[in-house]
């Protein structure tokens, strides 16, 4: 993996250049995309936690798969050019815990 080389890639090029390696999805790029590479645009599309980020969000239902595939790709089309972020604040928003609220007597 050459910095230089896949700095000059877009996103789909980057996936399909290294997917070739055995072990290595179009999540775990996706990953390096967003992480390592700085891409601002990037939708985990098959990440458990944005889709369940997104079922909640959004009411979604998963049942039939070609259908939720549409409807996240929909929903992710109105982040773009910033998808990246929008991935991260669904990944916050669902691993944050319910606030608690004491009321003092």
């Amino acid at each position: 993996m050459d910095h230089r080389k896949l700095s000059k890639m877009d996103n789909e090029g980057i996936i399909a250049y290294l997917t070739q390696i055995k072990g290595v999805g179009r999540w775990t790029t996706e990953m390096l995309l967003m992480f390592c590479l700085g891409r601002e645009d990037v939708f985990a599309i098959d990440d458990w936690g944005i889709q369940n980020a997104m079922i909640r969000l959004y009411k979604l239902d998963r049942s039939d798969k070609k259908a939720f595939r549409d409807d996240l790709l929909r929903i992710s089309q109105k982040w773009s050019p910033y998808r990246t972020y929008a991935c991260m604040h669904l990944w916050r928003w669902k691993d944050k815990s319910p606030v608690t609220v004491v009321k003092k007597k």
